[in-house]
């Protein structure tokens, strides 16, 4: 039980992260990823 309650807490952890990620700067930081990742 413990274990299912540790991965919910880590999932809901790391979607406010890229949340904050993608929302920062108005959208810049996620963009830079974007642009980053296709051109590879």
């Amino acid at each position: 039980m413990k274990r299912a309650a540790d991965a919910g807490y880590e999932h809901a952890v790391y979607t406010r992260a890229m949340t904050r990620a993608i929302f920062c700067c108005d959208g810049q930081y996620f963009a830079g990823i974007q642009e980053n990742r296709f051109r590879g």
